[in-house]
């Protein structure tokens, strides 16, 4: 993978900084994980013992090694952090094929099964945790209450981890499901009224969240997210699931796509993270968002063009589910004014990108 991030720009200013990463093997997480280490900084992930599938960590191979060593034990853990900077906490059944992708030398693996972990954690000495783990994100989870549960939890754990380490800025990832239903371009400002597990408890956590970081003087962004694209994304997912119908010629069902959303480049948000990882403190609720919105409809004629597919894709053919978002778009003036980033969507030019990555991932050979 070609270096994509241009470290000049920060005259090393994230060199030395170390962040605490969650959800590191997971499609946003494993981004975030390689464009902060571009950046000189040092990191530290840490994945459930939820199986991820796709593993994108295992999928961002630029430059970077791992060891297939036990690092379930605490002194080979040690010695290989004699030779890395960077530590990525897995348990047993976590999925690595995207650290696979992005392996490098300074990139480490703990597994949390281990007893000591977190005294592993304290040598570290993390100044900021982003946390972008969740279990039950896929749709089929994102009703199941208990898994939903477990996620608050898992943040609150993470909390008193963030207080006993000194840790000074917690970075959350919220979502556009806390709103609920709404059709438009919506602010921070819109009335929450979640219709979900996923969303009711992606809320709740925003408050506990909120509480814990004040009573203890931490900076705190809780991050809502609109959909995002990007390589290595699982084919479960809308755009990569189109385009690997559309290599393979065997187009699909689909509603009528009248829908309307904001698609923002997974590397637009990596790199806008990096902006809040600097000493200022802005602690707050953010939208994180594309700016504008495309139909769905003309994603997928976008695609079908590109791939010159000969895949018959049904628009009609399946009905809307309840509660259908038909214009999903979040307006991000206040992220990108305080942080000083543009989120502009680029949709033409990362489709090209995914349909080159997925081309390349399926061993589908071009069309003429």
């Amino acid at each position: 993978m070609e270096n994509m991030v241009n470290t000049g720009l920060f005259n090393n200013a994230y060199q030395g900084t170390k962040v605490l990463l969650t959800g590191h093997t997971g499609f946003k997480g494993s981004w975030l994980a390689y464009w902060l280490h571009e950046l000189s900084a040092t990191v530290t992930g840490l994945s459930l013992n939820i199986p991820t599938h796709p593993n994108h960590f295992k999928l961002l191979q630029p430059a970077i090694s791992s060891s297939t060593g036990d690092i379930r034990n605490f002194e080979n853990v040690q010695e290989l952090s004699k030779n890395y900077t960077v530590i990525g906490l897995v348990r047993d059944s976590s999925d690595l094929w995207r650290y696979e992708e992005v392996k490098n030398e300074n990139i480490h693996l703990i597994n949390t099964a281990n007893k000591d972990y977190k005294l592993q954690l304290e040598s570290f000495a993390p100044q900021s945790l982003i946390h972008c783990a969740w279990s039950g994100v896929a749709a089929e989870g994102r009703d199941n209450w208990p898994a939903q549960l477990a996620n608050i939890t898992l943040t609150f754990d993470l909390l008193q981890l963030a207080k006993n380490l000194g840790i000074k800025q917690f970075i959350g990832l919220g979502s556009q499901a806390e709103y609920g239903s709404f059709n438009g371009s919506i602010d921070e400002t819109y009335p929450c009224k979640p219709y979900s597990a996923y969303g009711a408890i992606k809320l709740a956590t925003l408050d506990i969240l909120e509480s814990y970081c004040n009573q203890h003087n931490i900076t705190w962004y809780w991050l809502r997210l609109f959909p995002m694209y990007g390589t290595r994304e699982g084919f479960t997912w809308f755009i990569p699931s189109v385009i690997k119908n559309a290599l393979e010629n065997t187009g699909m069902n689909l509603t009528g796509c009248e829908q309307r959303y904001g698609y923002l480049n997974v590397k637009k948000f990596a790199g806008a993270i990096e902006k809040m990882l600097l000493p200022e403190s802005f602690s707050g609720v953010y939208n994180v968002a594309a700016k504008g919105s495309i139909r769905l409809r003309e994603v997928i004629e976008l695609i079908i063009r590109k791939t010159n597919t000969t895949g018959s894709f049904n628009f009609g053919a399946l009905p809307y589910r309840n509660n259908q978002v038909m214009h999903m778009e979040g307006n991000s003036e206040k992220f990108t004014k305080i942080f000083n980033v543009s989120l502009e969507s680029e949709l033409e030019t990362g489709i090209d990108e995914l349909i080159k990555y997925y081309r390349n991932k399926l061993g589908v050979t071009a069309l003429v």
